[in-house]
């Protein structure tokens, strides 16, 4: 860095004013930037942390002598020395700073796939186990093994022929396959020397063998030591006069610290009167924002209350806003309960009428067919003495209504069960807008209305004119007709689906075929028929509540009306035995430990089967199947 010396007269920095001035850690930490390079100080002896930690002013205390302390300690731990970190110690030594290093002469052989006895004979002691290892087995020893190896050759117990051949002809130096040219025939020789008496006349052989070379060999040796030794020297003394040159170089730095010490210390004996004001400054402007703090404090709290008495004030008005509005909707909601149930009331009160207004048709129907009888004479068709009199139409109308209401169930419960099949629909391929749904016996028209609350053009067909009348005063689309005769003035292929729900147990078996065979005719391709009757299989059903309605022939049992189907031309008839909403009895089966129990099952399973099912069949895609009929 360039900065001016301010040993300098001319060169010396006047503040402007005294409390602007760098305090003493600033410049502390100019210094330490321009020594070592960072603002932290880790020199800092245990005294003048003490006197620090105690508050005492350290600056004037600062001598020559501790500052080349600290110089000492801080090349030191740069060096490596003791008192460094262990981050510090293993720190990369620049290139400039590195001395000298000594290296073996012999060097380390390359890896390659062939070698001479003499060179692998070449290195000494370590380094000729660990080229040994490195070529033979393209491994490094394991300690023990190159401790075991070290051993025996400083020993004299093993030669280094013997230790190569041992390490070439093992099972993992056959795997690697290194050759050594020369080494087997030494080897077992040397091997050979060990046999008790043998050997050591082979030995003294070997030995005259190899004298006129050991000669040579012991001059080699002679001078490669002599170059090793040479070699050392000349390490040594350039580490000498590297580590002089280094200490010159350290005591040049030494001396210079030392002067920006002195030049410190006198600036800082200058500046500290200046550093003293400024901290005195510094107290009263303290003092100052003490009590400006303090005035700000109170009209903030002052200003505060009051927010808080307004907020408080509001927060009450708001409240009993809030109070006032829940009761508005308490009495909104009173008003509006009271609203629906006026509403459902009247509702109520509408379906009542109008079952009254038809019971009241039944009776003035009855009354008037009960007139017309006695006004009228017998009629001479009848067998004398039969007490048989033909009952009017409208009568039975009337009177079948009035079954139906006692016994069907509610017109909810109906739409409930009829609501199954727009799942059926769905299966099919049957959406809204696909086409008419012809629903024969339709009743008050239950089924009718589902359709319609689900999109679907419908039109239901009965020959009760009061149920036909009920399902138009609903708005419905029904007429009055035969249902095997409405099927016939329809075109074929006309309509996508055709339901009937309690007509088929009201027919002969003859017209049951002419409406499937009219069904098959008037849907379209695809086309969906369901009919529902009650289920025989269950034993209430079939022996009991089927004679309920005296209008009906006889039960049939489901794979009868399925066969009936599909021989007359339909596919894919199935049985759907249908539980929901039907009154199915609670009846558990018994556990199958309790004595007869397979007995007892069956015969709730009889008591509890489905009451009604229903046969949904499919009209086939491609031409009219082979069984309709004409």
């Amino acid at each position: 860095m360039n900065r001016p010396d301010p040993s300098q007269p001319g060169n010396r920095e006047v503040p402007a004013q005294a409390h602007e001035g760098p305090d003493l850690a600033e410049l502390m930490a100019r210094v330490r930037r321009e020594v070592t390079g960072s603002a932290e100080d880790p020199l800092l002896t245990p005294a003048h942390v003490a006197r620090a930690e105690a508050g005492e002013p350290t600056a004037d205390a600062l001598s020559v002598d501790e500052v080349l302390e600290r110089m000492r300690r801080e090349l030191k731990r740069r060096r490596g020395g003791t008192s460094v970190s262990a981050a510090a110690s293993t720190a990369p030594v620049p290139e400039e700073d590195r001395l000298p290093r000594w290296q073996s002469s012999t060097g380390t052989l390359p890896l390659q796939p062939q070698y001479t006895l003499a060179e692998m004979m070449r290195p000494s002691d370590g380094d000729f186990v660990d080229n040994a290892f490195r070529i033979l087995l393209r491994r490094s020893a394991a300690a023990t093994e190159r401790a075991h190896y070290l051993a025996t050759l400083r020993a004299g117990t093993s030669s280094k022929v013997e230790i190569l051949g041992h390490i070439r002809f093992s099972d993992e130096g056959m795997q690697h396959g290194v050759h050594v040219d020369g080494l087997l025939v030494p080897y077992k020789l040397h091997q050979w020397r060990h046999i008790p008496v043998l050997g050591r006349f082979l030995a003294l052989g070997i030995a005259i063998f190899r004298l006129p070379r050991l000669f040579g060999h012991l001059q080699r040796m002679e001078a490669v030591g002599a170059q090793e030794i040479h070699e050392v020297g000349q390490a040594l003394n350039e580490l000498a006069l590297a580590t002089e040159t280094r200490q010159a170089q350290l005591d040049d730095q030494l001396d210079t610290l030392a002067g920006l010490q002195r030049r410190l210390h006198a600036r800082l004996s200058e500046e500290m009167p200046a550093l003293a004001n400024a901290v005195d400054q510094l107290h009263r402007q303290l003092a100052e924002q003490v009590s400006l703090t303090a005035q700000i404090e109170a009209t903030l709290t002052a200003r505060l209350e009051s927010a808080l008495a307004d907020q408080a004030e509001a927060y009450a008005r708001l409240e009993s806003m809030l109070a006032e509005q829940a009761a508005a909707r308490s009495r909104l909601e009173q008003q509006l309960e009271a609203a629906l149930s006026a509403t459902t009331k009247a509702i109520t009160d509408g379906a009542s009428d109008r079952r009254t207004v038809h019971a009241v048709e039944r009776r003035l129907v009855a009354l008037s067919d009960r007139m017309n009888q006695q006004l009228v004479e017998p009629s001479p068709a009848a067998p004398a003495g039969s007490g048989e009199e033909p009952a009017s139409d409208g009568l039975l109308d009337a009177h079948y209504v009035s079954f139906e209401d006692t016994f069907r169930g509610s017109r909810e419960d109906i739409k409930t069960r009829a609501a199954h099949y727009l799942d059926a629909f769905r299966e099919a391929g049957v959406e809204a807008g696909d086409g008419m749904v012809v629903d024969l016996g339709c009743g008050r028209g239950e089924w009718l209305e589902v359709l319609s609350e689900h999109g679907f053009a419908s039109r239901g067909v009965d020959l009760n004119n009061v149920m036909v009348g009920e399902a138009q005063s609903l708005g419905l689309d029904a007429v009055e007709q035969d249902a095997v005769a409405h099927l016939r003035s329809l075109e074929s292929d006309s309509v996508s689906a055709i339901t009937s729900m309690h007509l088929v147990e009201h027919l002969p078996y003859e017209v049951l075929i002419r409406l499937v065979d009219e069904a098959l005719r008037v849907l379209r391709p695809g086309g969906v028929l369901i009919l529902e009757t009650p289920n025989p299989e269950n034993l209430t059903v079939g022996s009991y509540w089927f004679y309920m309605d005296p209008t009906h022939r006889n039960p049939i049992p489901p794979p009868l009306l399925q066969w009936v189907v599909e021989a007359r031309g339909f596919e894919h008839a199935v049985i759907d035995r249908l539980t929901l909403n039907r009154g199915v009895m609670d009846i558990q089966p018994v556990n199958e430990d309790i004595a007869a129990a397979n007995q007892i099952n069956r015969i709730v399973g009889l008591l509890t089967a489905a009451p009604d099912y229903a046969i949904v069949a499919r009209k086939p895609q491609a031409g009219i199947a082979h069984g309709q009929g004409a």
